[in-house]
């Protein structure tokens, strides 16, 4: 466990990269965490972005300066087009003002424009690739927000769907993403269901682990 002085505050030096990854991999949803699960061999920093993140970002404004960005290990269960996918996330940022002026951007009207044209890119690349076979079809995109044991969550939903080829509707794919923020990390909780969505008994699991540790460990400031 990350202790308080393993962790750099606002009256300190600026946190470093290993401080980083290891408040990340504290925080993140761990074997054991979902019980029925299957679990994914390891967690891992997000690759370097491609082009189409690249443009999100320039969208949003600027380039990330985040110093790391991990995800949890994956959660699995079920197969095919009933399977169920949960995992974490957690940002550092260099302090907990860009932290909060980051998620805060994202979320705004503004951000929620660069997010559908963003899906709306991915959507064109990925069935220009796949000729016509399962192609992304309709989405709708929904946000809310609520106060969780002193922490603002915000949740975006995003109701996919995937296309037969006479473009009748084959499944739907429900993705939900929670997120708030504690000192310099943004903590997210990501829950993808094929068919149908995954439980809300799930996700709030999922999401009560993840607010207990932020409220356990002191975050970076």
């Amino acid at each position: 466990m990350v202790s308080s002085a393993g962790v750099a505050s606002a009256s300190s030096s600026p946190i470093s990269r290993a401080q980083a990854l290891a408040y990340a991999r504290t925080v993140n949803l761990q074997p054991g965490d979902l019980p029925g699960f299957t679990v994914s061999a390891s967690e891992e920093e997000a690759p370097p972005p491609g082009p189409l993140v690249i443009r999100y970002d320039r969208c949003l404004g600027g380039e990330r300066s985040q110093i790391a960005h991990v995800s949890s290990r994956e959660f699995s269960a079920g197969r095919a087009l009933e399977s169920k996918i949960v995992w974490s996330n957690v940002t550092l940022w260099p302090t907990a003002a860009t932290s909060a002026r980051e998620t805060e951007r994202l979320h705004s009207s503004g951000g929620l424009l660069c997010l559908r044209q963003y899906l709306h890119a991915v959507r064109t690349e990925v069935n220009r690739a796949r000729k016509g076979h399962a192609a992304f079809g309709p989405f709708v995109v929904t946000t809310a927000h609520e106060q969780r044991h002193g922490f603002s969550v915000l949740l975006t939903r995003i109701d996919e769907t995937r296309l037969l080829r006479t473009g009748a509707v084959l499944a739907h794919v429900y993705r939900d993403k929670y997120e708030f923020v504690s000192g310099a990390a943004a903590i997210e909780l990501e829950a993808t269901g094929f068919g149908h969505s995954v439980s809300e008994a799930t996700e709030q699991q999922a999401l009560q682990v993840l607010l207990a540790r932020a409220r356990r460990v002191p975050a970076p400031a």
